[in-house]
C-alpha cells in the first residue's frame, strides 16, 4: 500500500512542506499517483495534477484524462452506485480480514481506508456526467456556507434567469453577478457590482473577473459544485444548499 497516494518531486515536495501550515496556500504541483485498491492494477503510476487548497483542506487530486488506465476511465466516465457499493463492499471486507490477522501496531486501515472511501464515492458522484435535475438549481434561494480570515459566513443566494445575488447575512454585504448558462449543469459568472464602494482599480480587476461552475451532483436538499475563477488559482468544490 502506498501512502499517501501521490508522488511530487523534490522541489514540490519541499514547497509543500514548507507551506503546510499556511491556511492561503493554494497551488498545484505534477504528481504520480498509485494506491493499493480493489479491481485496479497499478504496475504503473498514474501522472495527476495535485491541487492544493486554502484553509489547510486535503489536496485534490485530478488524474491526467490521456492517460490509459481503468481508474482514470472511471474518473470520467463516472460508476454506478450500485458499482461503488459494491467496492465499498470489497474494501470493508478486506480491511476486517486484515485487522483480524494485525497482531500489533495500529491497523493499516485506519491510516488509509478513507482514500478508497473518498476515491468511490467520487467516482460514482463527483463525476457523474449525467448530472439529473440540474435545471431546477437555475433559479431560487439558496445557503453556502464558508469561512474567511477565521470567521464562518453564511452567505444568501438568490439567482434568478440572468443574475445571482450574494448577501453575506450577518454584515449584509452583497455582491451581484451576471449568471450565463453554459450547458445545463455549467454557467459562468461576471461581477456586476459591490454593496460598497471601492477604489477604481480594484473595480476594474473585478470587470475582469469571470467564475466558472459545473455542479456535480444533486439532491432534493443541495447540489455539490465545482468553481474556478479566472483572476487566481482558486479552485472550490463544495457544498450549495436549497433555503427553506
Amino acid at each position: 500500500m502506498t501512502n499517501p497516494i501521490k508522488y511530487t518531486c523534490e522541489k514540490s515536495f519541499q514547497d509543500y512542506s514548507k507551506n503546510f501550515d499556511n491556511e492561503n496556500h493554494e497551488t498545484k504541483y505534477f504528481g504520480w499517483l498509485c494506491n493499493d485498491l480493489p479491481d485496479f492494477q497499478f504496475d504503473k503510476s498514474i501522472p495527476a495534477t495535485v491541487f492544493t487548497r486554502a484553509g489547510c483542506q486535503r489536496p485534490y487530486i485530478v488524474p491526467h484524462e490521456d492517460f490509459d488506465h481503468p481508474f482514470v476511465r472511471d474518473y470520467y466516465d463516472s460508476i454506478t452506485k450500485k458499482e461503488a457499493k459494491r467496492r465499498i463492499n470489497t474494501m470493508l471486507k478486506s480491511i476486517a480480514k486484515s485487522e483480524r490477522k494485525s497482531k500489533s501496531g495500529k491497523p493499516w486501515w485506519k491510516k488509509v481506508s478513507f482514500l478508497f472511501l473518498f476515491m468511490a464515492v467520487n467516482l460514482v458522484s463527483c463525476r457523474d456526467r449525467s448530472q439529473p435535475e440540474c435545471s431546477k438549481f437555475k433559479t431560487g434561494t439558496f445557503l453556502y456556507y464558508t469561512h474567511l480570515e477565521g470567521m464562518h459566513m453564511k452567505v444568501k443566494v438568490i439567482r434568478n434567469d440572468l443574475v445571482q445575488t450574494e448577501i453575506d447575512t450577518h454584515t449584509g454585504d452583497t455582491f451581484v453577478l451576471r449568471i450565463k448558462w453554459l450547458d445545463p449543469c455549467s454557467y459562468e459568472m461576471h461581477y456586476i457590482k459591490y454593496s460598497h464602494s471601492i477604489p477604481d482599480s480594484l473595480s476594474e480587476m473585478m470587470h475582469k473577473l469571470v467564475i466558472k461552475s459545473t455542479i456535480l451532483e444533486t439532491t432534493d436538499k443541495y447540489y455539490i459544485f465545482h468553481t474556478e475563477a479566472n483572476l487566481n488559482k482558486l479552485i472550490l468544490q463544495d457544498t450549495m444548499w436549497i433555503a427553506k
